[in-house]
């Protein structure tokens, strides 16, 4: 079993675009545990947004950043979720940097239909929002 580091945009000052990203990490580690066995995807923002709602922990990336740093240290590869606003997330691009420092493989998960693919070609279009 392969551990994916699950990375992409989620600070925003506005509740709903967070609720929805979270419905969308939601949505991708639903699909790779279905169609993936030999993967765990760990999604800092799937696990852990629930906690900072419910107990007022700050959403910011320099609250969580030890925190996700020590995950992609642990993670054989960071996947990133091409949401609206991934090539804008200062808390994204931190955590590429380090995951490119300690040589772990960046790959970009897009959706296609109902399928979520997997590249190493950086994408030029985002994931579209939910309908």
């Amino acid at each position: 079993m392969r551990l994916i580091y699950l990375a992409g945009p989620y600070a925003d000052p506005n509740a709903d675009v967070r609720e929805e990203r979270v419905n969308r990490y939601a949505e991708a580690v639903a699909y790779f545990i279905n169609n993936a066995e030999q993967l765990f995807l760990f999604s800092p923002i799937l696990q852990c947004s629930h906690v900072a709602n419910r107990h007022d922990l700050p959403h910011d990336f320099s609250f969580w950043a030890q925190r996700d740093f020590f995950m992609i240290k642990k993670s054989s590869a960071v996947w990133v979720l091409t949401l609206p606003g991934w090539e804008k997330s200062y808390g994204l691009s931190q955590e590429l940097e380090y995951a490119e420092s300690i040589k772990r493989d960046v790959l970009y998960v897009l959706q296609e239909s109902t399928e979520f693919v997997v590249t190493d070609a950086r994408p030029t279009d985002p994931i579209p929002p939910l309908a």
